[in-house]
C-alpha cells in the first residue's frame, strides 16, 4: 500500500442526498481533508453511494477508520481501507482459481462416490440374488 492509500479510506452507505462539499465538510472534523470523491453511475449521473476520503495525515484517515460506522444525513456509513481494484482482482483471480480447484475435486469426488455406490449396488444385488436362490431351494427341498 503506498503512502497515498494510506491517508485514503473508503466510505460506503453514503446517502443520495450527499454532496461532495457536504460529505468533506463531515470528514474534516477528523482532519484536514485532501479529496474528497463521491462514486456516480455512468448513465445516470447518480450517487453509487459509496466514495473516497483523502486525508493530509495517516493519522486521521486512521482516527477515522478506528470509528467504523457513522451516522450522516440519516444514513449509517461504514468506513474502511481503500485499496486499488486492481489489488482485489488479483485476490479475486486466486480466489478464483481456488474455487475452480475445489469444484473439480469435488466432481472427482463424486464420481468416485458414485463408482463406490455402483460396486456396493452390485455386491449388494448379488447377495440378494444368492439369497432368493437359497430361499428357492429351501422352499423346493420343503416340498419334496
Amino acid at each position: 500500500m503506498t503512502q497515498e492509500h494510506k491517508k485514503r479510506v473508503f466510505v460506503g452507505g453514503i446517502s443520495w442526498k450527499a454532496t461532495k462539499n457536504s460529505l468533506e465538510n463531515f470528514f474534516s472534523a477528523y482532519g484536514d481533508v485532501v479529496d474528497c470523491r463521491i462514486i456516480l453511475d455512468h448513465k445516470t449521473r447518480r450517487s453509487k453511494g459509496f466514495g473516497f476520503v483523502t486525508f493530509e495525515t495517516e493519522e486521521s484517515a486512521t482516527k477515522v477508520k478506528k470509528v467504523g460506522n457513522m451516522e450522516f444525513l440519516g444514513k449509517m456509513m461504514n468506513v474502511g481501507d481503500a485499496f486499488r481494484r486492481n489489488d482485489q482482482n488479483k485476490d479475486n483471480k486466486q480466489s478464483k482459481n481456488n474455487n475452480q480447484q475445489n469444484r473439480q475435486n469435488n466432481q472427482k469426488y463424486t464420481r468416485l462416490n458414485q463408482n463406490q455406490n455402483q460396486g456396493q449396488n452390485q455386491y449388494q444385488n448379488q447377495n440378494l440374488k444368492q439369497q432368493q436362490d437359497q430361499e428357492q431351494q429351501n422352499q423346493q427341498m420343503q416340498q419334496m
